[in-house]
C-alpha cells in the first residue's frame, strides 16, 4: 500500500484538496485511484476496479482514504491531531500492504505465504484479521490446505479464529469433510464452540451452562468473539439475563466490545433500555456512547466534564455519541461541548 509522508507544515485545506483530487479520479474511474480506495477503505478491499468505480463514493469516503494514507485510523482523527499541534511520532509506520499476502493465500501457495510472514513481523500481527470472503481469517479461509494450515500455524495464527461475516460466522470446522474436521481438532479446533454458540443464541441458559461445566477447554473461549460482526457471547447473550449470569459465572468479561473494525459494540450499544439495568448491576459499564442512547442526561454531563474529549468518542461501528442520542437535551448538550454535526461514522459514513 501506498504511503505517504506527513508533511513538515501539515495544513488542513491540503488535505481536503487531495480528498477531492481523489473524489474527481473515482469518478473519472482512474486505475491508480481505484487501487487507492481498495487499499484503504475497508468495504472495497475485495471489490474489483469496476464495482469500486460503480459504487458510490462521497467526499467523506475520500477523506478517511486520505487519512489512512497519513496513517490514522480515520478523517477525525487526523484533524485531532491537527488541532492539538502534535507532531507526527517518528515510529510511526505507512499502512500494511496486505495484497501480496492476499494474493498467495488465495492462490493456495503456501511457500509464497511463508515468505511474506517471514518477512514481515507486522503481517504476522495481523494473521489473524477477517481479510477474506465472508470476513474470514486466513486460517478458515484456506481450513481444506493442509500445507497452508500447517504454515499459517506456524506463524502464529489461532486455529479457533472465526469470519466476521453478518449471517453466519464460519470457523474452520464449517463445510469440511469428517477428515478435516479430524485433522484440525488434532492441531487444536475446539469442537465445542460450535454447539456452545448455538446455545447463546438461542438463549438456552442450561444447556449454555452444561457445555461450560463440562468442558475445561471450552471455557477458556468464553469471551471469544464468535459471532457475526466479531459479537462475543456476553453480547449476544444480552437480551436473555439467565444466560448472562451463567456466562459471568464462568469468566465472562461484562465490558470487552466486540472485535469488529469500524468500532467495537459494548453489552449496552444499542440496547433494549429495559434492560439496560440488569446488565449495569451485573458491572456493565456506561460509557458515553451508552449514556447517550439510553438518555442518560446527568451521566453524559458527567462524563464531558470529566473528559471534554469524549464528545468525539467512538463506539460500534465507529459512532459518536451525537450518533446515537435520543432525546433532544442530550444532542444540545452534545453540541455545546463541541460536538461535530456534520461528523461521520466509521462503518457507513453517515449521519445516523
Amino acid at each position: 500500500m501506498s504511503s505517504q509522508p506527513f508533511p513538515q507544515r501539515p495544513n488542513l485545506a491540503h488535505f481536503k484538496y487531495q480528498a477531492k483530487d481523489l473524489l474527481k479520479s473515482h469518478r473519472a474511474a482512474d486505475a491508480r485511484a481505484l487501487s487507492r480506495i481498495r487499499q484503504s477503505l475497508p468495504r472495497s478491499q475485495n471489490a474489483t476496479d469496476d464495482a469500486i468505480a460503480r459504487s458510490p463514493f462521497q467526499l467523506s469516503d475520500a477523506l478517511f482514504v486520505i487519512a489512512r494514507e497519513y496513517g490514522f485510523d480515520d478523517w477525525p482523527a487526523l484533524k485531532r491531531h491537527l488541532s492539538t499541534g502534535g507532531q507526527i511520532s517518528a515510529s510511526l509506520e505507512p499502512p500494511l500492504d496486505l495484497e501480496p499476502f492476499k494474493t498467495a493465500v488465495k492462490a493456495g501457495d503456501a511457500q509464497e505465504v511463508r515468505r511474506h510472514l517471514s518477512q514481515n513481523a507486522k503481517l504476522c500481527e495481523r494473521i489473524n484479521d477477517p481479510m477474506f470472503e465472508m470476513g474470514t481469517p486466513a486460517m478458515v479461509y484456506s481450513r481444506r490446505d493442509r500445507e497452508m494450515v500447517e504454515v499459517l500455524l506456524e506463524f502464529g495464527a489461532d486455529i479457533n479464529a472465526r469470519g466476521q461475516f453478518w449471517s453466519r460466522s464460519l470457523s474452520v470446522l464449517d463445510d469440511v469433510d469428517t477428515a478435516t474436521a479430524e485433522y484440525l481438532i488434532g492441531l487444536g479446533a475446539v469442537p465445542q464452540l460450535a454447539p456452545f454458540s448455538a446455545a447463546v443464541r438461542q438463549g438456552d441458559a442450561a444447556h449454555t451452562r452444561k457445555l461450560l461445566a463440562e468442558n475445561p477447554v471450552l471455557r477458556r473461549h468464553v469471551n471469544r468473539p464468535l459471532f457475526s460482526f466479531g459479537s462475543r457471547a456476553i453480547n449476544a447473550a444480552r437480551d436473555h439475563i439467565d444466560v448472562v449470569d451463567v456466562l459471568l459465572e464462568y469468566g465472562a468479561d461484562i465490558n470487552l466490545k466486540s472485535d469488529w473494525w469500524a468500532g467495537g459494540y459494548t453489552v449496552l450499544d444499542d440496547v433494549n433500555p429495559q434492560l439496560a439495568d440488569a446488565l449495569i448491576r451485573r458491572g456493565a459499564e456506561v460509557d458515553i456512547n451508552a449514556a447517550a442512547h439510553l438518555g442518560r442526561l446527568e451521566r453524559v454531563r458527567q462524563l464531558l466534564d470529566e473528559d471534554a474529549d469524549r464528545v468525539h468518542q467512538r463506539g460500534g461501528d465507529g459512532r459518536l455519541p451525537l450518533h446515537v442520542a435520543s432525546t433532544p437535551e442530550i444532542v444540545d448538550l452534545l453540541l455545546d461541548r463541541g460536538a461535530e454535526i456534520d461528523a461521520r461514522c466509521v462503518d457507513q459514513r453517515l449521519d445516523d
